[in-house]
């Protein structure tokens, strides 16, 4: 039998417009397993600021560690909630 497997949906702001997924994703896996990572983008493709991703199966000392850290991306501080 599988173990149960959950996911929860976390919303990441303040992103630079020059945001590249692949990148952000790589930095998110490095807190948790991320099942996936969608950003918004204008209508221009230019990245609007914001996005979620999935994290999957996270402990709560995980959460404590995403929501507590200070995140930065592209020497910019982002939000993570």
């Amino acid at each position: 039998m599988e173990p149960n497997r959950y996911q929860v949906k976390i919303f990441v702001g303040c992103l630079p417009s020059e945001t590249i997924e692949s990148q952000l994703y790589d930095y998110l896996t490095t807190f948790c397993e991320v099942s996936g990572l969608k950003i918004k983008y204008r209508s221009n493709s230019v990245c609007a600021g914001y996005g979620h991703f999935l994290c999957e199966n996270p402990s709560e000392d995980t959460l404590s560690l995403l929501f507590s850290t200070p995140h930065y991306y592209q020497e910019r501080s982002i939000e993570v909630r």
